[in-house]
């Protein structure tokens, strides 16, 4: 693990990168749209560990040691962001490549903090939300979760679904907690999670 430069600029955008969409204080997250909110105790302190778990390793991307920089996270998470790595640096390439950007790692760092964290956000959705409601669907109806059902979900998201709205940073801030969350914490991001699922599945009927 490496030390980041001390930079309150980096700061800044770190947890701009990271409350976006998200994180409105005063014990408050919003959903995927901003007209859906909730209290939630414990998340700001759970936000602010990944900050810093963030801002340790930021130095990486200052020094242009990018994949060095994913692989931390994607060990961090046990995920493979082979194909976030090569979309980042698809982005470089096109402004000119690295060596073309050296004084400019500020664009660097929100290229790179942008693309990892809306990457974290969609696999923590497809586990902990997406297929939660599958499985579940599946479970209680005994029927195979077909195109039918994926284009009932797509037209929940679409029209603004409150639920399905606050699933996806629920499930984003479940995949955090089992880095830097407490047992207690992890189990009620799990309630809130099972809550939304069991409204959703309610829209079909069971």
């Amino acid at each position: 693990m490496v030390n980041s430069l001390e930079n309150p600029l980096d700061r800044n955008m770190l947890e701009s990168a990271v409350f976006q969409q998200l994180f409105l204080g005063s014990k408050r997250i919003q959903g995927k749209n901003p007209e859906h909110t909730m209290q939630l105790t414990g998340v700001e302190s759970l936000l602010n560990d990944f900050i810093d778990d963030l801002e340790k390793n930021l130095s990486l991307i200052e020094q242009f040691k990018i994949q060095e920089f994913i692989n931390y996270f994607s060990n961090r998470f046990n995920v493979d962001f082979e194909a976030t790595y090569t979309r980042i640096m698809n982005n470089l390439n096109a402004m000119g490549g690295v060596e073309n950007l050296k004084g400019q790692e500020t664009v660097v760092i929100y290229i790179v903090l942008t693309k990892l964290i809306e990457a974290l956000r969609e696999y923590a959705y497809s586990q902990w939300g997406k297929k939660r409601i599958e499985d579940d669907f599946t479970r209680k109806s005994n029927k195979k979760f077909g195109n039918k059902e994926i284009d009932h979900i797509q037209h929940l998201a679409a029209i603004g679904d409150g639920d399905i709205s606050l699933l996806y940073n629920l499930s984003f801030i479940s995949m955090l907690s089992h880095v830097y969350g407490s047992k207690k914490f992890q189990t009620t991001i799990k309630r809130l999670i099972s809550m939304r699922v069991n409204r959703i599945l309610k829209s079909f009927n069971l």
